[in-house]
């Protein structure tokens, strides 16, 4: 007879985590073990014993995917409730709250994303008089994306205030700073005084970074959460009125929480402390982010407090055979500080052993088409093979092989200035607005046309935009289509067009798109939702500036685009397709394939070398709420962080597993 609630489908450990009754509750889900099932029955479970009021629920999570995923199946699950729950990402979440409970500030004060920080940050580089460290004065452009955003973000995690910086900074004796105890990721080769210097500027630049957003009526995400933080601490009537609408908490992903988000969770769950989590300290690898795993025991000792009975585990994995599973499990054995958990085929799902080739890199890159063939003999198609890489640079290089060989393959590209299509229209706004980067831009740009040798010498002369006039006439002899379409740039760049208009001028001048749109390929997907992206960024970009030109507009993507992690819009994966699918282990997470092929498993390359920060970027240790655990060191924090990346890596893979 089936049950009353629908769960005669879950495992046993699922039917426990979906109806316990109301209360903290940790969900340890291991990869391929059902996580956002569970999630979803918890939800209409406890709504169909009363235990929940749907439109006191809410499910945070930390990327729109997820937020639309889950919202989606949980419409298709149960339409009434779905459409009451609150799903959203848990920026979100908290700004929708900072706009409910301060709608003045939500209007006057506009919201601005990372690239946005670094370009008012540049625009005050004049007024950085008071920098003190060698490095920070040579190059303030790079130290402001290097070093300030990392920083930055770091004091909003640890919700520390301007007063708070500033406190903590004069307790610092100059006289007995010790770079190694204060800053222990610091490269020892950063001397001691520079090291103070470089501090002493974070510190006093985080200051008027404030000061600045506040004169020009901005403010950013981290500013948002610190905002919803200190609304709910300092007013307890309309922390009441929260708790009230928002009663039943369920927090996916919990892993990748970090103390601010925290610190808010336990001002919104009390009095209920209806909270549950669900998470996986094996698959904690955004740390760059401020993601730490810490949270899973910070929250078994605030929540939890020792009650077993509120913490499940789900290790019945119905994705991977055992064997590549017993592989994942011997893995994560070596780290000490998780919570141990053990993965089983709950299928029984049985296979070959995962397969180790001892190939080199470049014995790899010449026999990989032909071990995929073979694969493809075995009865596979290509859509059914996925090749995870560590780096983007690994992405590029494989796709080029590959399409090289005559085999399909979809790429897909994390960060939003390695996209091709932007690669080219960033050359091309430098070029066009004599920008900092003007020869390497300008080389990118004309390698796109056909066209004739030039003399040895006459790129080496190409360093500025009066050059490249002065020498149009020659170069019109040997790329007569480029000095066509650039001179036809330039007459619209005269009628003073809009950032928008201007790219949508260089989009249709030179049909960067062309080939996209006609193939519409995985990559062209990509080129084609990334441009759009731009322009939308453009058009944003206009109406928060006044009098914006399109040279402000090219300062303001150099600004972005050198060493920025932006990441790339996502097409939707087209299941129709039939082509490799290469990606980086990061991009892969969530998703599954029958062969999984994890190269480049040599030193320095996967695992990558422990590299101590070439100047301070991160807040001194003794500043963290969270302190390092005893014992560890940050070589052993970065070995345990590529540890769990090859984890997700291998747990990506269904039936074929090779290791090369």
């Amino acid at each position: 007879m089936p049950s009353p609630t629908g769960t005669e489908h879950l495992t046993k450990d699922q039917r426990r985590a979906v109806t316990l009754p109301p209360g903290p509750l940790m969900i340890l889900a291991g990869a391929g073990t059902g996580k956002t099932t569970t999630i979803l029955h918890r939800v209409l479970v406890q709504v169909k014993r009363g235990n929940f009021s749907p439109r006191h629920t809410v499910i945070l999570t930390f990327t729109d995917k997820a937020t639309r995923d889950l919202s989606n199946k949980l419409v298709q699950l149960d339409p009434v409730i779905g459409d009451q729950v609150t799903i959203q990402t848990f920026h979100g979440f908290c700004y929708a709250l900072v706009a409910e409970l301060e709608p003045e500030l939500h209007r006057r004060l506009t919201l601005i994303e990372e690239g946005e920080q670094i370009y008012l940050l540049a625009r005050h580089i004049p007024e950085m008089t008071f920098l003190t460290s060698r490095a920070f004065r040579e190059d303030p452009l790079s130290a402001l994306q290097a070093r300030c955003i990392p920083f930055f973000n770091r004091v909003r995690d640890e919700l520390l205030s301007v007063d708070d910086l500033q406190s903590l900074w004069q307790q610092i004796d100059p006289d007995t700073f010790d770079p190694a105890h204060w800053l222990p990721t610091l490269s020892p080769r950063i001397e001691r005084e520079e090291a103070w210097n470089q501090l002493q500027d974070l510190v006093q630049l985080y200051t008027r970074y404030q000061d600045w957003k506040r004169e020009e009526g901005v403010l950013d995400y981290g500013d948002m959460i610190m905002e919803c933080w200190s609304l709910l601490r300092r007013d307890p009537v309309r922390l009441s009125r929260v708790r009230d609408l928002y009663r039943h908490f369920i927090v996916d992903e919990y892993q990748d929480n970090n103390v601010a988000l925290n610190e808010i969770l336990k001002l919104l769950v009390p009095p209920r402390n209806d909270i549950t989590v669900v998470g996986d300290q094996d698959q904690c690898i955004y740390s760059f982010r401020g993601a730490n795993y810490q949270t899973i025991r910070d929250f078994q000792d605030t929540f939890l407090q020792g009650n077993r009975e509120r913490l499940v585990l789900l290790e019945a994995n119905f994705r991977s055979t055992q064997e590549i599973l017993n592989l994942a499990n011997q893995l994560m054995r070596q780290d000490p500080h998780r919570v141990e958990k053990n993965l089983y085929s709950g299928t029984d799902k049985t296979g070959r052993r995962p397969v180790w080739i001892p190939w080199s890199s470049r014995q790899f890159e010449d026999r990989l088409p032909s071990l995929l063939q073979q694969v493809r003999q075995e009865g596979y198609d290509w859509a059914d093979m996925a090749i995870l890489v560590r780096g983007g640079d690994q992405v590029r290089r494989v796709t080029r092989i590959l399409r090289g060989a005559g085999i399909p393959a979809d790429s897909f590209v994390e960060q939003f200035f390695q996209v091709p299509v932007i690669r080219d229209l960033v050359a091309w706004c430098e070029v066009l607005t004599d920008g900092p980067r003007f020869g390497p831009a300008l080389g990118r740009v004309v390698s796109r046309y056909d066209g004739e040798a030039a003399p040895d010498g006459f790129w080496k002369q190409m360093t500025t935009l009066d050059a490249l006039h002065r020498g149009l006439e020659d170069l019109a002899d040997w790329f007569p289509e480029f000095v066509d379409h650039f001179r036809k740039l330039e007459e619209r760049l005269h009628k003073h067009l809009t950032p928008r208009e201007m790219l949508w001028s260089i989009l249709e001048i030179t049909d960067l798109l062309g080939p996209a749109r006609r193939r519409y390929d995985a990559l062209d997907r990509l080129n084609l939702i990334n441009a759009g992206h731009l322009i939308a960024m453009a058009d944003q970009f206009s109406t928060r500036l006044d009098q914006v030109t399109f040279r402000d507009w090219g300062l303001f993507l150099s600004t972005l685009a050198v060493q920025s992690n932006r990441p790339a819009q996502e097409p939707e994966r087209m299941n129709h397709g039939s082509a490799v699918q290469v990606m980086t282990i990061h991009r892969s997470k969530g998703l599954q394939f029958p062969v999984v092929v994890l190269p480049y498993l040599v030193a320095n390359s996967f695992p990558r070398n422990f590299t101590p920060d070439p100047g301070v970027q991160c807040l001194p240790e003794p500043w963290y709420r969270w302190p390092r655990q005893e014992g560890v060191t940050p070589r052993d924090e970065h070995l345990n962080e590529e540890r769990r990346v090859f984890y997700v890596g291998i747990t990506r893979a269904m039936e074929t597993l090779y290791l090369i």
